[in-house]
């Protein structure tokens, strides 16, 4: 699957608990960034929406910032 940070970034930017979304890097947890459980489920949900996907539950915990959702998403057709 091919996939950009800035996809990913759009979407991360639509998320209204994050203040300043350009303090963001790649490798920023989404903790320290500010998103609560809730924010990351809907993260995922959009996510899975926008790649037409399906995140396991199991890898949930995994994806801790945006380096982490562009493995999983580059890896996905083996994994998914």
């Amino acid at each position: 699957m091919e996939i950009t940070v800035s996809e990913v970034m759009e979407i991360v930017n639509g998320i209204d608990t994050i203040t300043n979304v350009s303090t963001i890097e790649n490798d920023t947890h989404f903790e320290e960034a500010g998103l609560d459980s809730l924010d990351r489920m809907n993260l995922f949900l959009d996510i899975e929406e926008r790649f037409k996907i399906k995140i396991q539950d199991e890898e949930f915990n995994k994806l801790n910032c945006i380096d982490d959702i562009i493995s999983y998403l580059k890896n996905y057709d083996s994994n998914g």
